[in-house]
């Protein structure tokens, strides 16, 4: 903190007096009065204002609002006030112009001067001769510049003057310097270097201006400890350390999420936290879609982006369009980051489907972690030897990324359902549950949406809610040993309606439930149709079942025997019937 500079004056038709007591009064109103010293009648005063970081230069500094503030009152008051700087310090004009205080000042028509190099100057006929500026006889009140000085926290000092005397000094606290010295020991030792120190619960120290070198309180530690003699202090050993950083249990699954999806070949995009209503509209959501209830910056930087997301997508098809229009068309892109949702949401929906109720405090936003993923074109770098349908990405590898996820987290109990989003293609999306829980939706882009953001392909995206899926992850994986017998396999192809109520995962469901414990697992490896052979309105699926035993090998008998249950209860829960041909 640099001293207070109080200069002597030759002005007797004012009365300092009034006007520090106005400018004292000034600055309580505006809640940074730092200091208030009065000696006769000569007053020091120290604002505490800090400027906005756009004002500062390397350390923190008086806003500059203070300091015109205080010049047009001392004008109102008749006083006439300079804003200076020492010589010893930074250029007037360069933190006058680091402040944006250069123009301000003219127009008040209050002077910017650099204080030449100060001369003797006697105060009273009989009074001690003092360093003084000749350019500071000029003016009744001297504001000084704050000092721009790296790590030090300064401040700008108001001084007023007058005939009679001359102040310089600054305040400093020191606390007690350790648990065996007193405040009067430690006050007698600060006092035989000559320092003014007042007792308390803490020692207030007034350092005198020949001692520029005491500046922090910790400054008055040092000297406390030289004079008590480093020899007489007790070693003592720091105190322990904490440990190393870990990871929380969330963190370490974000990491392993990120894996997956760098595994499956995906590029992470790290996006802004904001959108635009536009974004909303061309993601083709309806007025009273729950993606449209977001928090509004008040001083948004960019008027296009004047909402915290709520949906992890907007970004990602901005990604996709710039992409194509450097004539990039194999995209595969994932974002990992948080939406912001409003307190009156009393269920957090992503943008892809529903959350679960939330518990976050009644009127705080809450702030969720989503995952969002796009990707369009082909999948592998080189498919000339590939079929067309393989090489390019379409809405079963984006299932398989979504099932790998949650095998990768331990997730056990996945189900799809069929989803209806305006984002989304209809009868080409899908919903995740894991538990019965909602998670997130995945699927294509729909028409509308593509030709919003220039895309001429089919893209398809996946947006999914990581607090939702990280509630059922399984941080380390169970071991299972090798099973020591072999399984037996069977194939089974049924026939059912062609409709919702007769979807594969209600067959899967259905056969787990009707065997017993030794059905190791069930796919679906075949869908067919065809009127002519199955009948009208008919579908065929096909189902690979695999039993095994953990103590003995099963016999054919048995094995059959389970299939004959199988086929009957799904026969009798759902009307299905064996494939007969």
């Amino acid at each position: 903190m640099p001293h207070a500079q109080i200069a002597l004056v030759r002005c007797d038709d004012y009365e300092p007096p009034h006007v520090a007591g106005a400018v004292r009064r000034q600055l309580e109103l505006l809640g940074g009065l730092g200091t208030f010293i009065e000696r006769g009648d000569t007053v020091l005063l120290k604002p505490n204002f800090i400027a906005p970081r756009s004002h500062r230069h390397s350390a923190a500094q008086t806003h500059p609002a203070v300091i015109l503030e205080v010049a047009k009152l001392v004008q109102d008051y008749g006083a006439r006030p300079l804003v200076a700087d020492s010589p010893a310090w930074a250029n007037v004009a360069i933190c006058a112009r680091m402040l944006e205080l250069t123009e301000p000042l003219r127009r008040l028509g209050v002077p910017l001067r650099q204080l030449n190099a100060p001369r003797k100057c006697r105060l009273g006929p009989n009074g001690p001769s003092v360093g003084l500026s000749s350019l500071a006889l000029d003016a009744d009140v001297i504001i000084n510049l704050p000092k721009f000085k790296t790590h030090q926290q300064m401040v700008a000092t108001f001084a007023v003057k007058n005939m009679f005397g001359c102040v310089s000094g600054k305040s400093k606290a020191l606390w007690h310097f350790r648990k065996g010295n007193t405040a009067d020991e430690m006050a007698g030792l600060l006092e035989r270097l000559g320092l003014a120190a007042e007792r308390g619960e803490r020692l207030t120290v007034t350092v005198p201006t020949r001692r520029p070198d005491l500046e922090r309180e910790i400054d008055l530690v040092e000297e406390v400890a030289i004079l008590h003699g480093y020899n007489n202090l007790p070693m003592t050993l720091p105190g322990a350390t904490t440990g190393a950083a870990v990871l929380t249990r969330d963190q370490k699954l974000e990491r392993r999420v990120r894996e997956i999806m760098r595994a499956a070949g995906l590029c992470e995009r790290v996006s802004f936290s904001m959108m635009g209503e536009r974004d909303l509209d061309s993601l083709g959501l309806a007025a009273d879609a729950p993606e449209r209830s977001a928090l509004r910056l008040r001083d948004p930087v960019n008027a296009d982006e004047d909402l915290m997301r709520t949906t992890m997508l907007p970004a990602l098809l901005e990604a996709a369009r710039e992409n194509v229009r450097q004539r990039v068309q194999d995209v595969a892109l994932f974002d990992l980051g948080r939406v912001f949702l409003p307190a009156a949401r009393a269920q957090g929906e992503p943008s892809a489907g529903e959350q679960p109720e939330t518990e976050a405090p009644v009127g705080l936003p809450e702030e969720r972690r989503r995952l969002g993923a796009l990707v369009m074109g082909q999948v592998v770098t080189s498919a000339w030897n590939l079929p067309a349908e393989v090489a390019q990405v379409d809405f079963y590898w984006l299932k398989g990324l979504v099932e790998q996820l949650c095998r990768s987290l331990g997730i056990g109990e996945v189900a799809f359902e069929r989803a209806e989003h305006p984002t989304l293609h209809a009868g080409r999306s899908a919903r995740l549950l894991v538990s019965g829980e909602q998670v997130g939706a995945f699927g294509e882009i729909a028409p509308e949406v593509r030709a919003a953001y220039d895309l001429r392909h089919a893209a398809y995206a996946l947006e999914l809610d990581l607090e939702t899926l990280f509630r059922h992850a399984q941080l380390h994986a169970r071991y299972q040993p090798v099973p020591r017998l072999p399984a037996v396999l069977r194939d089974l192809a049924l026939v059912v309606p062609d409709d919702e109520q007769h979807t594969a995962d209600a067959l899967t469901a259905a056969v787990r439930q009707a065997s017993g414990e030794e059905l190791e697992s069930v796919q679906v490896f075949d869908v067919y149709v065809d009127a002519g052979r199955l009948g009208a309105g008919n579908k065929q699926i096909a189902l690979r079942l695999s039993f095994r035993h953990p103590d003995r090998t099963l016999t054919d008998d048995e094995v059959d025997g389970l299939m004959q249950a199988i086929a009957e209860e799904l026969g009798r829960e759902l009307g299905a019937r064996v494939r007969d041909w």
